[in-house]
Order: C-alpha cells, then structure tokens, then sequence
C-alpha cells in the first residue's frame, strides 16, 4: 500500500504533457490521393458528396476555415464560424455521425 506522505497529487508537474508536434507536410498530390482512395474504398458516392462538401464549405468560410488537408463534415451538421474567429481543421477530421 502506498503511504499518503509519497503519493503526488493531481495536477502536479509531474503530469504535464508537452504539446503535440505539427504533423509532417503533406506529400504526393491528387494521383496519390486517389490512389489512396481507390485503395481503400473510398471512391463512392459517400465519399464524393462529403468532397463536395469540403470543396463548399472551403470556398464559402475562406479564410476563416483553415485544414491541413481532407477533411468531412457530415450533411447534417450546422457549420458557424464568427466574423473574427477561425476554425483550424487537421487533415482526415471528421465532424459529424453517420455520413
């Protein structure tokens, strides 16, 4: 049994995490995206409406949406983003269930 007297409590600095390191730059272009996509069953009409989507969502937010790649909001999520605000989107993100 662990005496009280050596136990660290909750929070300490013992804890801290630092944080995530971006992720690597993106590489290979469209073939290899499609290459991907064809591999893994992705080229379907789920997948391209959901592109569809990303490719509005991106033209209407424009510089308030930033990704770092494809990403898939779901038709029946509700997408606001404030006049001054940004949102920032990681790349394969997914927002939304049952696409």
């Amino acid at each position: 049994m662990e005496d009280a007297a050596h136990s660290t409590p909750i929070g300490s600095d013992q804890s801290w995490i630092p944080p995530r390191l971006p992720p690597a730059p993106l590489s290979g272009g469209p073939l290899a995206l499609l290459r991907f996509a064809a591999a893994n069953g992705m080229l379907n009409f789920k997948y391209a409406r959901l592109t569809v989507r990303w490719l509005w969502l991106k033209l209407r937010w424009r510089g308030r949406l930033r990704s770092d790649g494809l990403f898939f909001v779901c038709p029946e999520v509700k997408f606001e983003i404030g006049r001054d605000a940004t949102v920032t989107l990681g790349r394969w993100s997914w927002i939304g269930h049952g696409c």
